[in-house]
């Protein structure tokens, strides 16, 4: 009798039979969070990357003033301005790229706990 189970469920999942069908969705499931995840992380470690780049580049706006601009009083007053917009959209920059970073590890938590979700519910429904 065990036999004929065995060769029952071999014919089914050759046929594409419901546990077939149910086994191959759950490999793509698995496969659809795995690159989700790894999509993300890569998008992650690219705007990290900008950061750095972001970064430097903040420092040289900060270290970089021109010297021809400052030389009168007027120039100077007017000067701070353009200084202080330039330094602030540095900054902006920094804080848009890091906002990007934080709502992508979200959606990688949100994944997880999806596919812990669905696979808790799923061993819970086997006992």
């Amino acid at each position: 009798m065990k036999k004929q189970t065995l060769i029952e469920k071999a014919l089914a999942y050759l046929k594409g039979g419901d546990e077939a069908k149910m086994s191959r969705f759950g490999s793509k499931l698995d496969k659809y969070f795995e690159k989700q995840k790894k999509v993300k992380q890569d998008k992650i470690e690219n705007l990290v990357d900008k950061i750095s780049d972001a970064k430097e580049e903040l420092t040289e706006v900060v270290l970089k003033v021109d010297l021809e601009s400052i030389n009168k009083t007027e120039s100077t007053e007017s000067y701070c301005e353009t200084y202080v917009r330039k330094v602030k959209s540095k900054m902006d920059l920094i804080d848009q790229l890091q906002a990007e970073v934080d709502a992508l590890k979200e959606d990688i938590n949100q994944l997880n706990a999806l596919e812990q979700t669905i696979y808790s519910v799923a061993e819970e429904a086997k006992v």
